[in-house]
């Protein structure tokens, strides 16, 4: 069924999708291997330990100490720096996501991150990668008491800019968090698989892509 409302916003994920190669965690990730003295088969064990990011600090603190005892005295600095600042100084926006940014803008549409996090983090994120002169707003879910996949984010987000979350265009690379929360908001949406299979969970997306670049040509 084609949903009327805000066509002309764009909900955007940050990590993972404006980040598109998730580059910044997991050159952070890098960093922590080489402290750890390990192989690359540590940046893909800890990937899964975090769980694109939903797996609490604690736990992935705990899994981190566990398998690299040492680093709880030499290097535990960088675990803290892994946790708490989620690779922000790592983070830069790649050439063609900006300018597929700028092109959406000039057609009039008005574009608003909404993403999990800390505050400071996640803004720390947008000002390094320049992000902030490239959005119309910016929705983070320590300041609003509010998380994904919950509907009431992707609303408050749309409030921001005097719109409707309904009929708008959320994407997102988390098929629960994004597809699930941007549809249960009235969303149209977009996942960005970056070459993963779509886990076969309710609801499906609007349509799948590789990454936001793609995504943003499927929009229009």
């Amino acid at each position: 069924m084609e949903l009327a409302g805000s066509v002309d916003l764009v909900l955007l994920d940050l990590d993972g999708t404006v980040d598109r190669s998730g580059r910044g965690f997991r050159d952070c990730l890098r960093h922590v291997r080489w402290q750890a003295r390990s192989g690359p088969d540590t940046t893909r064990w800890l990937m899964r330990v975090d769980g694109e990011g939903y797996a609490p600090r604690t736990e992935v603190a705990a899994a981190l100490f566990d398998r690299f005892p040492h680093l709880l005295d030499a290097h535990s600095g960088c675990v803290d720096k892994l946790l708490d600042g989620g690779g922000a100084e790592f983070v830069t926006l790649d050439e063609q996501v900006k300018n597929a940014l700028v092109a959406q803008r000039e057609r009039g549409r008005a574009l608003v991150v909404v993403t999990n996090g800390p505050t400071e983090q996640q803004e720390e994120k947008l000002a390094r990668s320049g992000l902030t002169g490239l959005v119309d707003a910016w929705a983070v879910s320590e300041s609003l008491g509010l998380r994904k996949p919950d509907p009431e984010i992707f609303r408050v987000a749309a409030a921001m800019v005097g719109m409707g979350a309904q009929g708008a265009w959320r994407i997102g690379d988390s098929a629960t968090a994004d597809v699930g929360g941007g549809a249960a908001a009235g969303c149209r949406t977009v996942w960005i698989s970056r070459g993963r299979p779509w886990p076969e969970v309710q609801p499906e997306p609007s349509f799948l892509a590789i990454d936001l670049v793609t995504g943003l040509e499927v929009i229009g």
